[in-house]
């Protein structure tokens, strides 16, 4: 999901940029930044709809694509933001981390040393991990309560 944004971004952020700068220096700038935003915003959507996609794979649960976009009718806003906050609620402190370590670490010098920056990656990187544990949970209750009133998945015939 994350890939498919950045792809997106990737290709639409010079496009937008030279649009708004083709209006002048000045109405640059706010056309990419509301462009950039209405992409999001459109990405998210669109990817939101496949969220309940991923923990029925996960589970062995039969959901394509389809039927993966049909179970989210209705409920698109509320899945968008189930992967959003828990990714923006962990973005920050990895953000105020790398600020409060960066000038921690150039005030005493130790800016360029090896362990400082090894120290920075494994906390930054366990921040980003827990917040990736949580959305992930996230997800997997959405999907559970979005199929609570279906039928489950055929039982397993292969299996003695």
């Amino acid at each position: 999901m994350v890939a498919v944004g950045v792809v997106a971004t990737g290709i639409a952020a010079p496009i937008l940029a030279v649009v708004g700068g083709a209006q002048g220096e000045e109405a640059g700038l706010p056309f990419t930044v509301a462009g950039m935003v209405a992409l999001l915003l459109v990405i998210g959507l669109v990817c939101s709809r496949f969220l309940p996609w991923f923990p029925a794979a996960a589970v062995d649960y039969p959901l394509g694509f389809a039927d993966s976009w049909r179970l989210g009718r209705g409920k698109t806003w509320r899945l968008m933001w189930i992967f959003a906050i828990p990714t923006i609620e962990f973005a920050i402190p990895i953000e105020l981390l790398g600020w409060g370590a960066g000038l921690i670490l150039a005030t005493t010098g130790l800016g360029g040393s090896l362990t400082a920056s090894l120290l920075y990656f494994l906390l930054t990187q366990g921040i980003a991990y827990f917040g990736l544990a949580i959305t992930v949970s996230c997800i997997s209750i959405a999907f559970r309560d979005l199929t609570a009133g279906q039928a489950g998945p055929p039982p397993d015939t292969a299996a003695t």
